[in-house]
């Protein structure tokens, strides 16, 4: 899925894949971006939108469970 400049901003293809290849994957697509986080899959997180961060939830085993978008 792409956002109104046409850039990606949801990765579906990245879950099953481990968090690391995710986060490297999405820096490589976008390097405009200012955060990608690896965050593991209960964690508290805030709600704010933010148009520079991509969270990538993570289970146990450190794979990607849902998929990675900007906000």
């Amino acid at each position: 899925m792409r956002n109104l400049d046409g850039k990606t901003a949801v990765w579906p293809s990245l879950v099953g894949q481990s968090g690391e290849a995710a986060a490297e994957a999405i820096r490589a697509e976008r390097p405009d971006l200012g955060i990608v986080a690896t965050i593991p899959e209960n964690a508290m997180v805030t709600r704010d939108m933010r148009f520079d961060r991509v969270r990538i939830f993570v289970n146990g085993e450190g794979n990607v469970i849902k998929p990675p978008r900007v906000g």
